[in-house]
């Protein structure tokens, strides 16, 4: 046992310079880089240990058939990766019968999630394809922490994916004080630099991200985030939009991602679903790929949260 006390010391003098570089910055008085005072800032979320939350997501498009929105709220446990949540979406889907042309139908759908560990419980993953109150099971025993907890949550992450990588941070500003729900806060901007992505048998792709804005309470902790994600519509050259998506509507998208963390530190409890309320299997045909570009150069930073 006394083998392992420099360890956890050296644990806790990481996560506290962790912290202490998100304090820091906020008072103007740090020497950390921009990405040690954005891994800073989400240690310092972490240690709060649990947390309620809420994200808006809105889409806007010139093409209105693109356009839509979703709202969620649930609870988290930072430490053990385990969330809960209930996400409305508001969109508009495609349906085709008797070899037609694709008609867009406005559609509401609520689905429901639960994650423990590295188990996915997700109620209707498939909206207006699979109607049921049966939760389906999604296993990644393999992924690393900083991709379960919140990351496997519906869209409750998307605000903080560009925090967490793979574009690194080019600098941080601070905009002043704000008040967000009746929490004071400071607000800062996160400027991202660009990244080249290599992809087989193609020239190198040079992808930006807008910045993010996050609010940050006296104790360094994230209470809101919000990015900005863009889709032009423009494939790279030399690939071809499959003959079954021709059908589709097209045109650039831009999605707002707001994620609200509140109650920090309050009891929460997340639990697997009962027996009787997950799908059998051998009844589910639901699978997830992930597809992974490599860099042509190292301006990956990784950070984690949730």
């Amino acid at each position: 046992m006394r083998r392992l006390v420099p360890w956890l010391l050296l644990c806790a003098v990481g996560v506290g310079a962790a912290v202490g570089a998100a304090l820091g910055i906020a008072r103007g008085s740090s020497p950390a880089t921009p990405s040690q005072w954005v891994a800073g800032v989400l240690a310092a979320t972490e240690q709060a240990r649990t947390a309620h939350f809420s994200y808006t997501h809105v889409t806007l498009s010139l093409n209105r058939e693109l356009r839509g929105s979703l709202s969620g709220h649930g609870v988290v446990n930072f430490i053990t990766g385990d969330v809960r949540v209930t996400e409305v979406n508001h969109d508009i889907s495609f349906s085709a019968t008797n070899h037609q042309a694709p008609h867009p139908v406005v559609t509401t759908s609520t689905e429901d999630a639960i994650v423990v560990g590295g188990t996915l419980y997700q109620a209707n993953p498939i909206p207006r394809v699979a109607i049921t109150d049966e939760y389906h099971v999604l296993s990644f025993p393999a992924l690393p922490r900083s991709q379960r907890g919140l990351s496997l949550a519906l869209n409750a992450s998307v605000a903080l994916d560009p925090l967490r990588g793979p574009y690194g941070v080019a600098s941080v500003t601070n905009l002043g004080p704000a008040d967000v729900h009746g929490v004071a806060t400071t607000q800062y901007e996160i400027d991202y630099a660009p990244l080249d992505i290599c992809a087989p048998h193609q020239t190198p792709q040079v992808l930006t991200q807008r910045p993010s804005r996050v609010w940050l309470d006296g104790a360094g902790r994230l209470v809101r985030a919000r990015s900005t994600l863009f889709y032009s519509d423009r494939l790279p050259h030399g690939v071809k939009l499959p003959a079954a998506l021709e059908a589709f509507p097209q045109g650039p998208v831009t999605t707002v991602a707001t994620l609200t963390f509140s109650q920090f530190g309050a009891s929460v409890r997340v639990a697997a679903p009962p027996a009787s309320a997950v799908l059998p299997q051998g009844k589910a045909s639901v699978g997830i790929v992930f597809a992974r570009s490599d860099a042509c150069h190292s301006r990956r930073v990784s950070n984690g949260l949730g």
